[in-house]
């Protein structure tokens, strides 16, 4: 700001050298007003020339004759000004102080004229630089900060000098003014006090639009929006306020029965509570805690002794485990948060996990689990019976309908149900809890509110979690029903190219699937798991399908018969491997990958290792071919009842196609001997599959294998 001054100067010689506009440069035309913009002349049409020589020899003729004959203070021109007008005068260089006048000529004589002129030159600029000095102590506001910190004309603020700076390091205090005094629009207004000190002096005045123009576009905004000091400040003045209460006896009554609550009604009963809380003693508070943990432990070793008993598939698996009490715990939170903010909104946590649980799982974990969350929420929001059961009987009874396999489509019908049960419910124990029964209950807005707010809540968690789903498959690896639905398409790329690349081992997984889907049906395990995981347990077999027996034609061709059993096994085994990384390639959910990983456990390459075995006998020195351990798979063994089921399958559907003739009785016997023996081989041991779910398998697969073989009337031949 100390430089405007000396520019000011240079562009008053400027237009004092100048002849006419077209002789201005184009930015000192601008700052003046003598064109609209800082444009080229020669970007300008007639009419806007015309206007700018017009407003150039009104600048120049104020600048050189003032207009006329002025008188003008015989004063020092290098005297610095004081800051007011009254002290500020130009001089024509007399040694002899006083307020002498002196004739300024209006322009007659070409000498006198540049004389004059060069005088009221120094005199502007000496009147200009007082100003300044006025402008960067009062400090310049930019109409955008004032915008962006949304304050108006009419508002205070605080100006501080951040230059200064007090002996401890402290911000000084500033001095408060209004916005309209330092904003930059009104203090070079024509109205403002720019424009009044200007056309106070007999020099300034005729020069005051072209100066005061000059002014507002040279002279920076000088003040800043200081976050800091404002927060110090208004946090000053909010501790500076005492607090007044009002005093209520006891007894006395906050709320009469029937009123609106408003917002500082609100707040009266929020203080009530707080005050009652701080007057309870700190042994009763240790007490409460006391409960509070000794409840939520019992309802936490209630609900793993119930997981690890009833889904030891879960409890064994780490990432699922860690899914699932996340799940739980964050339900009890939102629900928490959500009923601070939403009236009845804590449903919405509570029927999410519901459903959740209950399409990944089973109905059985997923309504133990909602009591536990619905009575944790219950008790940490309103203590009320009533809400418990809301939470708890709506969640698990929309859910009820839900089977692993369920659709999109049908996630939207248990969210209809789940309105309709808590419309209902909320609406009949708002009737039961009433004291006063009224003939208008029935109807009355105050009950119906909170009532169709409650059920707009269900049905925006079962929208939730049917547009999560594709999340919660990709992110947590849990394959929902309605994904599985999507995969048992057998026009899938993954299954088109194994029906392409190995014909055999397409059919083989079609016929497994169908026995694997009968065997768990039996016992109750998800049948549509294992059917869609049969079909894509064996596509590692697509890479090469030619050293697998059920895509050779002609077994006298079999490219086993050029190989020692070492390098056949390996290549029999590497299927699995294959298959895994095939899965993962055409993003298949992990729950179908373990399928894959797991349908031959550690079981045995029988075939190769006895003829490793019978190489060995003549060959001693090679007894290392023939270990057993290396014609073993490499696991893991099947842990979860369904991989155990399509282990069972495969093996039971590969031999009975080796039965010369497949009656029932030697489908039973053999059906028997292959369970029992991945039963003794131990392979069974991860999946919790009890003596009496093996002989529900047995008989399941034994019937639909007869089914397979059934029998045909032998057609009469046509001769």
């Amino acid at each position: 700001m100390l430089a405007l001054p000396e520019r000011l100067r240079a562009d008053l010689e400027a237009v004092r050298e100048a002849t006419s506009a077209a002789e201005l440069p184009s930015q000192v035309a601008a700052a003046f007003g003598v064109v609209a913009e800082d444009r080229p002349w020669s970007e300008l049409g007639p009419r806007q020339r015309a206007d700018a020589e017009n407003r150039f020899h009104s600048l120049r003729k104020s600048l050189t004759d003032g207009g006329g004959s002025t008188a003008v203070p015989r004063r020092s021109i290098d005297s610095e000004s004081s800051g007011s007008l009254g002290a500020v005068a130009t001089a024509t260089g007399s040694e002899t102080p006083g307020t002498t006048p002196v004739a300024v000529p209006g322009g007659d004589e070409a000498g006198s004229a540049e004389t004059g002129a060069g005088e009221r030159i120094r005199h502007v600029v000496t009147v200009v630089a007082a100003l300044v000095e006025d402008l960067a102590a009062t400090g310049v506001l930019d109409f955008a900060t004032l915008v962006e910190q949304r304050l108006g004309p009419d508002d205070r603020i605080t100006v501080v000098n951040d230059s200064l700076r007090r002996t401890d390091g402290s911000q000084n205090t500033g001095r408060t003014v209004p916005v309209r005094q330092v904003l930059r629009r009104e203090v070079f207004a024509e109205t403002g006090f720019v424009a009044a000190r200007l056309r106070a002096d007999p020099i300034t005045g005729p020069l005051e639009p072209f100066v005061r123009r000059w002014l507002r576009e040279n002279v920076p905004a000088t003040l800043q929006f200081d976050k800091t000091l404002t927060q110090q400040a208004r946090r000053a003045a909010r501790e500076s306020v005492e607090e007044v209460y009002d005093q209520y006896a006891p007894d006395d009554v906050l709320v009469l029965p029937g009123q609106i609550i408003d917002e500082q009604t609100l707040e009266l009963l929020r203080m009530e509570h707080a005050a009652a809380v701080a007057q309870i003693p700190w042994w009763q508070k240790l007490v409460r805690v006391g409960l509070s943990v000794t409840l939520l432990g019992v309802l936490a070793v209630m609900l793993g002794v119930y997981v690890t008993q009833s889904r030891p598939d879960l409890a064994r698996s780490v990432p699922r485990l860690t899914i699932y009490l996340t799940a739980t715990v964050a339900a009890v939170f939102a629900g928490r948060l959500l009923s601070s903010y939403l009236p009845r909104a804590e449903i919405i946590p509570v029927m999410m996990v519901a459903i959740v649980l209950a399409i990944a799982y089973d109905q059985t974990l997923a309504t133990f689990t909602t009591f536990v969350i619905a009575l944790v929420v219950a008790l940490s929001t309103t203590l009320d019976i009533g809400t418990f059961l809301l939470l708890f009987g709506v969640s698990v009874a929309a859910v009820m309908p839900l089977r692993p396999e369920a659709s999109r489509a049908t996630l939207i019908k248990v969210g209809f149900l789940g309105a309709a049960l808590y419309f209902v419910t909320a609406w009949g124990l708002g009737l039961l809890m009433e004291s006063s029964p009224r003939d208008t209950l029935w109807y009355d807005s105050a009950l119906i509110a909170p009532c169709a707010t409650g059920a707009a809540w269900c049905l925006a968690a079962s929208y939730l979690v049917t547009g999560s789903l594709p999340f919660l498959e990709s992110a947590f690896g849990i394959v929902t029903g309605a994904k599985l639905l999507e995969l048992s398409d057998v026009s899938h790329p993954l299954l088109q190219e194994l029906a392409r690349r190995a014909p055999g081992t397409y059919n083989h997984s079609i016929t497994v699937a169908t026995l694997a889907e009968a065997a768990a049906d039996a016992i109750g395990a998800n049948a549509l798991l294992v059917r869609v995981g049969a079909y894509f347990h064996d596509i590692g077999k697509m890479i090469k399908p030619q050293y697998f027996i059920e895509n050779v034609t002609d077994h006298s061709q079999s490219k086993h018969r050029q190989l020692n059993p070492a390098m056949s096994a390996l290549i029999i085994m590497g299927h699995v491997k294959d298959g895994v990384e095939l899965a993962r390639q055409y993003k298949l959910p992990e729950p179908l990958i373990d399928f894959i990983r797991e349908h031959h456990g550690t079981t045995l390459v029988e075939f190769f290792y006895r003829e490793a075995a019978k190489q060995v006998s003549n060959d001693p020195d090679h007894q290392s071919d023939a270990e057993e351990s290396r014609y073993r798979y490499p696991g893991p063994k099947p842990r979860s009842r369904e991989a155990g089921i399509m282990m069972l399958a495969d093996i039971v559907e590969s031999v009975s196609r080796t039965l010369s003739d497949p009656t029932p009785k030697r489908i039973e016997s053999l059906v028997r001997e292959l369970v029992m023996k991945r039963l003794l081989d131990g392979q069974l041991d991860e999946t919790s599959l009890t003596l009496t779910d093996l002989r529900k398998i047995e008989a399941a697969l034994t019937k639909t294998l007869i089914g397979i073989y059934h029998g045909r009337i032998k057609y009469p031949s046509a001769d």
